[in-house]
């Protein structure tokens, strides 16, 4: 019997970035929920070619293995078929794994996704947009 899902989250695109405001701790039924309700943003995005996505959590970053593992299995769809090219995450020092997740964060796109984390906003849409500049040919 599966779980309720634990954490929310909304999304919006900005320019060829996909925001993703997220508040945990999460759990896989939340990323089971989350593959389907962010399919229309990719498909809006990755006919144009390379894009970013930066997370932008709240409360607690947190979550069990198995939600970490669909989490990569996710991240290696993006990057691989739908041009993905960066991927940030904005944890605030107040947020429950920071310094903790950014670790795992780099060992689950190791490879195959550009990825950072920031403490804030600004820095992680920065490199986000360098990333996709980079990936278009653009400097």
């Amino acid at each position: 019997m599966p779980f309720p899902a634990h954490g929310e989250f909304s999304l919006r695109v900005d320019g060829r970035l996909l925001l993703a405001e997220l508040t945990g701790p999460w759990n896989i039924e939340l990323v089971d929920r989350y593959r389907v309700e962010v399919a229309p943003f990719v498909q809006q995005l990755a006919p144009d070619g390379p894009w970013g996505q930066i997370a932008i959590c709240h409360r607690s970053v947190l979550a069990p293995q198995d939600a970490l593992q669909a989490l990569a299995d996710g991240a290696r769809v993006l990057a691989g078929q739908y041009h993905r090219v960066a991927m940030a995450y904005v944890l605030p020092p107040e947020v429950e794994g920071h310094g903790i997740m950014e670790s795992v964060f780099a060992r689950i796109y190791k490879g195959f996704q550009a990825v950072a984390c920031f403490e804030s906003l600004p820095p992680a849409r920065e490199w986000a947009q360098t990333q996709i500049d980079a990936a278009r040919g653009q400097t």
